[in-house]
């Protein structure tokens, strides 16, 4: 739900790219920072330029805006982050599968790389 709050401000794209975690969205309560790599800066400015782009009707544009969420996809202040979770964690799931990277550990349900592991994306956490 960390990674799900971060809005575009929370963004400094430099090199590498910083990520602030602002203390009201954190576990703990405490600010820090973190960085991405290249690649998923990359990434990132890929989801922006299409979250943002032009659409047919124009209704159905999304407006940028520094306070709006990086991960949603709907043009929503304050959308339930937990339906978010799920859709995004169902796409992580057939992602999956499209990669052949579905595999289950031996004996149990739980798959070998899942989308909660990815709470930990940042490669340094800074106070």
């Amino acid at each position: 739900m960390e990674t799900l709050k971060i809005r575009w401000k929370d963004i400094e794209f430099n090199s590498p790219t910083k990520i602030n975690l602002q203390a009201e969205n954190t576990k703990t309560a405490t600010g820090r920072y973190c960085f991405i790599s290249d690649e998923a800066t990359r990434y990132l400015k890929d989801w922006k330029e299409y979250k943002y782009r032009p659409r047919v009707k124009k209704e159905d544009n999304i407006e940028y805006g520094d306070d709006a969420l990086v991960f949603t996809v709907y043009d929503d202040v304050e959308p339930n982050l937990d339906g978010v979770y799920k859709v995004l964690s169902r796409k992580f799931i057939e992602v999956l599968k499209s990669a052949k990277m579905n595999n289950r550990r031996a004996g149990i349900k739980t798959r070998q790389i899942t989308f909660h592991q990815f709470r930990g994306i940042c490669l340094f956490n800074f106070k």
